[in-house]
């Protein structure tokens, strides 16, 4: 399925409303998720062609309100190692709690709320079953299933979705909801050391600055600094 079918069977905006936003906070999150989603994929498993944009209530708003959705979109069939890795990103990315990821013959929908653990099968990471069409059958026919329709754009702005998949979409799981949790176990570990206030926080705030490090890459996806321990890229771009 490509996005101007969800745009005429599904009611979403049109495809520039979807990958070029002109609002302000739209546009802003639609650039970096081509840049720290689209990018990374296609350089990661080598793909012919990602396109990628964001569902938003509206696309030319000047607010930061977070996307509805993340889109990703393959000119090809992908495999499971690359659909676990796109939500994994997403899930890092903590802007939008919905990934879809349309292929040719398929859509489907992920949750960004669950944690990728990798002891966690990759369709546990799914909504919903995968929307799926033959060439030679009737689009308008697929696309008047109940699992379709979920995805309708009425269901999408309303929060009709989320709230009909709530195991999907527990805050507790949530990058920054971990990151926080994370942070206060490390500040009880480092109190029970009978640290002061002070020097506590200052590890934190290191703490906090050496993984923004590890995510900050360069247009070559280079990291500023990496767990083998090589040597700073020098001050990467985004």
């Amino acid at each position: 399925m490509r996005l101007e079918d969800a745009a005429y069977y599904l009611g979403w905006p049109n495809t520039d409303e979807v990958t070029r936003p002109t609002g302000g906070g739209p546009k802003h999150y639609a650039q970096m998720v081509e840049q720290k989603i689209g990018k990374v994929l296609q350089r990661k498993f080598e793909l012919r062609a990602v396109t990628t944009g964001i569902l938003s209530a509206n696309a030319m708003a000047d607010t930061a309100e977070a996307p509805l959705a993340i889109v990703v979109q393959f000119s090809e069939v992908v495999a499971d190692d690359v659909l676990r890795e796109t939500q994994r990103l997403c899930w890092n990315f903590s802007r939008a709690a919905l990934l879809v990821t349309l292929e040719p013959a398929r859509i489907q929908a992920w949750t960004c709320a669950l944690a990728p653990k990798s002891t966690r099968k990759l369709r546990h990471l799914r909504v919903m079953p995968p929307i799926t069409h033959a060439h030679d059958q009737a689009t308008a026919s697929l696309l008047q299933t109940e699992a379709a329709q979920a995805l309708h754009w009425i269901n999408l702005v309303s929060g009709a979705f989320l709230q009909q998949h709530p195991s999907k979409f527990r805050k507790d799981e949530r990058a920054d909801s971990l990151l926080v949790a994370n942070l206060r176990a490390v500040r009880k570990r480092l109190l029970a050391q009978e640290l002061p206030g002070d020097i506590c926080h200052a590890l934190l705030a290191r703490l906090i600055f050496t993984q923004f490090l590890f995510q900050r890459t360069d247009s070559e996806g280079r990291p500023a600094i990496s767990q083998g321990g090589g040597e700073a890229v020098g001050v990467p771009r985004m």
